[in-house]
């Protein structure tokens, strides 16, 4: 994955889930979220890049396996991801999850190279790294996850993985107020769980230049 192509679905991504966001101005129809085509999530760059849905369903991303053991209404399976007219730009409400799914289809080796380093650390420093909450979440200093950067640098697309882990709305990786960085890693498992029902073969987006 170049830069290009992720920056283009992580915007995506962060504008189409902002929670607090006063300049949010759309309005569910069905299924849909839909913008005026002014609003920054749905112009310019972003856009071309949700041009490339436009003929998608979910039945074209979800794997088969996932659409047989849930059931969904045709009328939901079968409605476009995005929809493009002249007054509104509409998207399929679920889309800004979507997006969070396909960076992680792409990042899949990094994230779980991350969870067995710092499970690894862990149990190398145990009187320094702390597990909360039945092991759901890991803490350390800010130092101390400093001090391991270069560890971290060594891992698969580590740049992508640390700013989408830790940079963007989810905040799977976070500082806390005690200046401890917490790991969630009982949600960052949940992504790597969740992914595996979707199925991005035809996604063109991020299948192009690679």
């Amino acid at each position: 994955m170049t830069k290009e192509q992720y920056n283009k679905v992580c915007l995506l991504y962060q504008a189409l889930t902002r929670r607090f966001d006063l300049s949010q101005n759309f309005y569910y129809d069905g299924f849909y979220k839909c913008f005026n085509p002014k609003h920054y999530a749905v112009r310019g760059e972003n856009l071309e890049t949700l041009k490339h849905f436009e003929n998608l369903t979910f039945r074209d991303i979800y794997t088969d396996e996932h659409l047989a053991e849930h059931h969904f209404g045709d009328n939901y399976l079968d409605s476009k991801l995005v929809v493009v007219e002249e007054e509104r730009i509409c998207v399929i409400a679920e889309l800004g999850q979507v997006f969070l799914y396909l960076l992680v289809s792409k990042l899949k080796n990094g994230i779980e190279q991350f969870l067995e380093l710092v499970d690894k650390l862990q149990k190398e420093h145990k009187y320094l790294i702390r597990l909360e909450e039945d092991g759901r979440i890991m803490k350390m200093k800010t130092y101390l996850f400093d001090e391991f950067n270069g560890l971290f640098e060594q891992l698969e697309n580590y740049g992508f993985v640390f700013h989408l882990l830790g940079k963007t709305n989810s905040s799977f990786l976070m500082q806390d107020w005690n200046n401890n960085i917490e790991i969630h890693l009982n949600r960052i498992r949940g992504l790597l769980k969740n992914v595996n029902s979707f199925d991005f073969s035809n996604v063109e987006l991020l299948n192009e230049n690679e």
